[in-house]
């Protein structure tokens, strides 16, 4: 009986039976670890994400002030799932630095966002890195499209003096 009933359950997540959540979905995973929410920052800092996501895909790190509109993101850093550091006994891990605004942004709250993207979007996310600082960091750029299944973590953190 447990048999058939392990059975049936593995072709109901593969399937992808409505209200059910897809084996995918399962299998993606990112979560900020540091910094933690309202946590006081520098100008700058490092954001440790872990991440268990697609192997064809990549964790991108944005940020923005969060009193900002929200196509107002600045794309930090992304890394591809191979290149993701593994750790004994825990998630693929990812850290990298987050500038947080210009000295006129001390006292503001900024939110961190890590996404999981396909190749496509990381390329966009790369090119306007590379870019913005010739162009003025216009246009804005929005939330990237996420690879399915994968929900972005973010985190609030405020701005202090250095």
């Amino acid at each position: 009986m447990r048999c058939i009933i392990t059975t049936v359950l593995a072709a109901v997540l593969l399937i992808g039976v409505p209200g059910v959540v897809s084996a995918q979905a399962q299998a993606c995973l990112v979560a900020i670890k540091a910094p933690t929410g309202e946590e006081p920052v520098g100008a700058q800092g490092d954001v440790t994400v872990t991440a268990q996501i697609p192997r064809n895909a990549w964790v991108w790190l944005l940020a923005r002030r969060d009193d900002q509109p929200k196509n107002f993101l600045w794309p930090q850093q992304g890394i591809a799932a191979a290149d993701l550091v593994q750790q004994s006994g825990g998630p693929p891990k990812f850290e990298a630095s987050v500038h947080y605004g210009e000295p006129s942004d001390t006292n503001k709250n900024f939110r961190v966002i890590a996404i999981v993207v396909d190749a496509d979007q990381s390329q966009k996310l790369e090119k306007w890195r590379e870019e913005a600082p010739t162009k003025g960091y216009r246009p804005w750029i929005g939330l990237p499209r996420s690879v399915e299944g994968c929900t972005p973590a973010q985190v609030v953190v405020k701005k202090v003096e250095p």
